[in-house]
Order: C-alpha cells, then sequence, then structure tokens
C-alpha cells in the first residue's frame, strides 16, 4: 500500500536539532515514524518538502547515537529534483511576483516537477496523510482561480506555491482518500480554495462538524466554487508528543530524578529535582493571552516570570515579565514547579484543547483552566474537576490551599501522575488513531 505523507504550507525537520521551541516541530516524526514502524510492508512516500534526505545521510554517519529510522518512509524530493535538473528546480525556489502570470505559464511552479516525475514513475497513492501548516487560498498556480475581490486570476505566495501546492495538485489529480491533521487553531478550518478533493476529515483537537466551512472550486480550471464543511474529529493529538518521552515518576514531589540536557554539551545528564516553586507560567503570545494573563495571573501574582515568545510591545508594557525561553531550555524549572494556568485559545474558540495541559502534566505541574473559556466540551474529562475553575479568585484559593498542605497536594499530584497512561508514550495512542484509517482503505 502507497500511503503519501507531509506537511502543507510548511518544511518538515526530522533532526531534533532543528525543532523550533515554538513550532511544534517534533509531530511529523513521532507519528509517521510510529505509524510505519507498525506497517512495515507499506510505503510512506514524503511528496512535501522536508530535512528527511538530509538527516537520514546525518544519521547513518553517526559511530554511537543512531536513531531508528523506518526503511519503509520514502522521501521522493531528491528524485524529483535530480529529474527536474538544477536550473528548473532552483527556478521552482526563486521568488516571484503574484501577478507575474508570465512566470507560471512558462513552468516555474514547483508542482509541475512533481506532476512530470509522477507520470514518469507511475507512482500512485492509496491514501493520503497530511499535516497541516501554514495555509493560504492558492498554492497551485495557473488554475484559473478568480478573486472575488478583484476578478483577476489569483496566484500563490512563494511559500504556498513551495509547500502546499505540490502535495495539493497532487491531491486533485490523483483523487486518493487522504486525511488531515491539525493541532492548530489558527487553520480552523483551512483556508485552501484549490482543493477539491476533498478531505475525508481532520483529525485534531476538536470535535465539530456544523461550524467550520470554507468555499473551494469544484474542479482545476473554473470559477465554480462551493462550501465544503470540513468534520474535525477529536484524535487525542495533544498527548502524542509524549511517545517521543519517557514517563518520570513524579509521584513524590520531594525526589524527583529527571534526565535533562547540560546546556553547554546538550548531552543527558541525571538530575534530582524537589517540587518548590509555587507557580510557573510558559506560554507564548498571541490571539487573546495577554488578556487572560493580565486577569487571572499578573493581577494577583505581578511577579510571575513568563517564559515564551511575546511581541516586542508586550514587553515594554510588562518590563522584567516576560523572558524568551521554551520548555526545552529550563527543564530544571519545570521539574520543580507546582502550579501552572492554561489560557483559553481566543474568545472564540473555546473549545480546541491545546498540548499545554499535557505537557505541564508531563512535568508533574498541575494546570488549572478557565471552564468557561478552556475545554468547554470537556474534552479532557479524565482530568480532575478542581482544576476547572469560574474565576482568578477561585484558581489563587486553591492554589495556596494546596501549597500550604502539602498532604492533599500530593494526593492531588498522584491523581495527575495516573493521567499519563503506557499508551501515551509505548505508540498505541498514535496507532488507535491511525491504523483503523490505514486498515479502511487497504487494497
Amino acid at each position: 500500500m502507497n500511503i503519501a505523507i507531509g506537511k502543507l504550507g510548511r518544511s518538515m525537520y526530522f533532526d531534533k536539532e532543528k525543532w523550533s521551541i515554538y513550532a511544534g516541530d517534533d509531530s511529523p516524526k513521532i507519528i509517521y515514524f510510529q505509524i510505519a514502524k507498525s506497517h512495515p510492508n507499506d510505503k510512506f512516500y514524503i511528496i512535501g518538502m522536508s530535512d528527511f534526505a538530509e538527516y537520514k545521510k546525518k544519521n547513518a554517519q553517526k559511530i554511537f547515537g543512531k536513531e531508528q529510522i523506518p526503511d519503509n518512509i520514502i522521501d521522493i524530493v531528491p528524485d524529483v529534483r535530480e529529474m527536474a535538473g538544477p536550473q528548473r528546480w532552483r527556478e521552482s525556489s526563486e521568488i516571484f511576483l503574484s501577478t507575474n502570470a508570465l512566470f507560471h505559464a512558462e513552468g516555474h511552479d514547483r508542482w509541475r516537477l512533481f506532476d512530470e516525475y509522477f507520470e514518469k514513475t507511475g507512482l500512485k497513492f492509496d491514501l493520503g496523510i497530511f499535516m497541516q501548516g501554514p495555509d493560504g487560498a492558492t498554492s497551485v498556480g495557473g488554475m484559473h482561480i478568480i478573486s472575488d475581490k478583484t476578478g483577476k486570476e489569483n496566484w500563490p505566495m512563494q511559500m504556498m506555491a513551495l509547500y502546499a501546492g505540490p502535495i495539493i495538485q497532487n491531491l486533485n489529480k490523483q483523487g486518493y482518500p487522504w486525511y488531515v491533521i491539525n493541532e492548530d487553531p489558527r487553520y480552523l478550518p483551512s483556508k485552501h480554495k484549490d482543493i477539491f478533493n476533498q478531505e475525508v476529515c481532520c483529525i485534531s483537537q476538536i470535535n465539530d462538524d456544523k461550524k467550520y466551512g470554507v468555499t473551494r472550486l469544484e474542479s482545476s480550471y473554473t470559477s465554480s466554487r462551493k462550501m465544503h464543511i470540513v468534520k474535525y474529529v477529536y484524535g487525542k493529538t495533544e498527548r502524542m508528543f509524549m511517545a517521543d518521552l519517557k514517563k518520570v515518576d513524579f509521584s513524590n514531589p520531594d525526589n524527583i530524578v529527571a534526565s535533562i540536557p547540560n546546556p553547554t554539551t546538550k548531552k543527558l545528564e541525571q538530575h534530582t529535582f524537589q517540587k518548590r516553586h509555587k507557580f510557573l507560567l510558559a506560554l507564548n503570545g498571541g490571539y487573546d493571552r495577554l488578556e487572560f494573563v493580565e486577569k487571572w495571573v499578573l493581577n494577583y501574582a505581578p511577579e510571575t516570570k513568563i517564559y515564551g515568545k511575546w511581541s516586542e510591545e508586550e514587553k515594554k508594557n510588562h518590563p522584567g515579565t516576560f523572558i524568551e525561553k521554551g520548555i526545552v531550555e529550563m527543564q530544571d524549572i519545570m521539574w520543580e514547579s507546582m502550579f501552572t494556568f492554561v489560557t483559553g485559545i481566543d474568545k472564540h474558540i473555546t473549545n480546541f484543547v491545546t498540548q499545554k495541559p499535557w505537557k505541564m502534566i508531563y512535568y508533574g505541574i498541575i494546570p488549572f483552566w478557565d471552564k468557561k473559556a478552556y475545554d468547554t466540551d470537556n474534552l479532557l474529562s479524565e482530568i480532575p474537576d478542581y482544576v476547572k475553575v469560574s474565576s482568578p479568585e477561585e484558581m489563587w484559593e486553591k492554589i495556596d490551599h494546596l501549597f500550604n498542605n502539602r498532604d492533599e497536594y500530593v494526593k492531588l499530584l498522584n491523581e495527575f501522575y495516573a493521567l499519563l497512561k503506557p499508551e501515551y508514550f509505548n505508540g498505541e495512542l498514535i496507532d488507535s488513531v491511525f491504523n483503523p484509517i490505514i486498515e479502511k482503505y487497504r487494497v
């Protein structure tokens, strides 16, 4: 069985050293490696941009510490590049103006190079499983998508042409069933209008098939469009990051043994930690987050340091509050912290759950949240209701109470430790979501 994989709108990074501390780059490697290992007789073809070939070569050159790379993951990009030749490949990467129709008419679009490869090799797919990245209305140049505003033909931005165009063109041309994984509410729904081979569903962190629709083309080379309602199915994808981690026992908050990277050598070193910091907030800016943070945290604990990426204006308005540091850079502080607050996404999307609660729980940090602004569908029903509060006053009263009553704190902490199921770490959760999909389309 041939299965197409890739990321719409962005390159995938398999080399951990390239992972951004903010962009969630770990998901493609964690998810695709697991499903490839679980289906060794199937072939998984990367048809989008990635560093897979470079990463595979680098790994092969290692003497020690080699990673196990599934040999049934195949990156076709090096072959596409070689078949196209260096000049055409370079031209497909050049910056072009959105109004430069001649550029597209002369065949400089990258999707054309992939198209030629599929035609010459005869490679066809039975199924697609793609990840959703940055989106745009138009990704495939030359499909004659007429703008509603200008009445002229739309042309894709360079990023969409390079990182989404080849995948979307292949989806439309081959017409195989496909699923998309969306971990980011910014792409709810995706803005792609030039897809007319619609996804079966979106595996995400929300359950909703009524609200999120997008107007898409009915076919190529036409301006005829119709509304497509994207079906979102909750797939617990916000927990899948743990398949790349080892479970750490934090049931005794006075003796937590965990390995963290040495800041200088980057090698893991074992340390013993104790829960002693009352409150921590690791959060990037965006959406309505500053409003949540001011209302729920800074008004009650103005001394709180917030670790994450925030705008210069936000830093200026709250001097000394924001520290641009990701979780991977502050694991010692994470293991020593007791409580945190999970903000709502924004005021209009209250039922989309994020990785944040589980990331905090992994480090033994008890998360609180506003039950009227976050997880309003109660998808995280297994998490104790005690931390789902109605007001900042209620949250801080509970935090103070637990901080001053160690026995009650340890009891609640152990309830959270019990939430970290073995299937989150051994890949069974990922298999439970994707195995039925793959078997459904087994040829």
